[in-house]
């Protein structure tokens, strides 16, 4: 056997049975929902884990239907899927537990996905009411301003020593 396709705590004589009709049902019918998704599994070779990707096809014969697949090994890119949330999560966490405010913002000055408890704190908004509306920390006769400065920003240049004060 080079791999095993379940691990074994999920290994079950009434998972496997299932299985096995589901295939014998497609064999016969030519039709499955085997063949309308892309399946990913985890397997387990004799040098570890790997996880691999599989479009399975139906193979019309004059005696009846067999089954094709292609086969892909994703596990570079489950690894990386899997750093990426580990980066994200630690990210989040940093965001969420800052002393300072961290507000999210997109090139037009909405309030996007990121409005940390200390931006709550600090200028007076709940992220629910801040979320999707202009940053309502802008004062009305600074709201030229903010825009000239996030023009800068979204054209690509960094803007240091910028000191704002905003109302709350």
């Amino acid at each position: 056997v080079l791999y095993e396709m379940l691990e074994p705590d999920v290994q079950t004589p009434e998972r496997y049975q299932r299985n096995k009709q589901s295939i014998l049902d497609a064999l016969k019918l030519g039709q499955s929902p085997l063949f309308e998704n892309v399946l990913e599994y985890k397997v387990r070779r004799q040098d570890g884990w790997q996880f691999i990707q599989q479009v399975v096809f139906p193979i019309k014969t004059d005696r009846g239907y067999r089954m094709g697949s292609v086969t892909t090994d994703v596990t570079a890119r489950k690894q990386a899927e899997q750093e990426l949330q580990k980066a994200n999560d630690l990210l989040r966490a940093i965001i969420e537990s800052a002393p300072t405010a961290i507000v999210g913002l997109d090139l037009t000055g909405k309030v996007q996905s990121v409005w940390n408890p200390a931006a709550e704190r600090m200028l007076g908004w709940s992220a629910e009411e801040a979320s999707g509306h202009l940053l309502p920390s802008v004062p009305p006769d600074k709201a030229d301003e903010f825009r000239r400065t996030l023009e800068q920003i979204g054209s690509g240049q960094t803007i240091n020593g910028l000191e704002a004060r905003r109302k709350k």
